[in-house]
């Protein structure tokens, strides 16, 4: 009887430290992980591919930050929010920010800000030369 006490016990103990491990886990964070990385694979294959950012411009959101993608692929590369779609070509953007979720590039001027994530950026850059 008294095995059968300790035994409830530690499937009791072991049910509520996988209740645990379970909540803890970034559920959404694994699935943006995936995404990002079938874009790097039809990036290093060359194909079109969307990469998600956050821009910030006068002409293009109003000077405020706006969560959208850079269209990359052939021809010129394109800002795509939930409206619309057009050409954006910064021109020269210089780091300015950099963490393991988050690169900051912004413009000469000022005045255009472009936030992507690392593992992305280089593709971005290498297409708006």
């Amino acid at each position: 009887m008294r095995g059968m006490e300790l035994l409830a016990g530690l499937l009791r103990g072991l049910i509520a430290l996988v209740g645990h491990v379970v909540a803890a886990i970034d559920w959404s964070a694994l699935g943006r992980g995936r995404r990002r990385r079938r874009r790097l694979d039809r990036l290093e294959r060359g194909e079109p591919v969307a990469v998600p950012g956050v821009l910030k411009d006068p002409e293009l959101t109003g000077g405020r930050r706006q969560v959208g993608r850079l269209c990359l692929g052939d021809g010129p590369v394109m800002w795509q929010d939930k409206d619309k779609a057009v050409v954006f070509a910064p021109g020269p953007l210089a780091l300015v920010t950099a963490d393991e979720s988050e690169i900051a590039f912004r413009s000469e001027d000022g005045r255009t800000e472009l936030r992507l994530h690392p593992d992305e950026a280089p593709y971005v850059l290498k297409a708006l030369r």
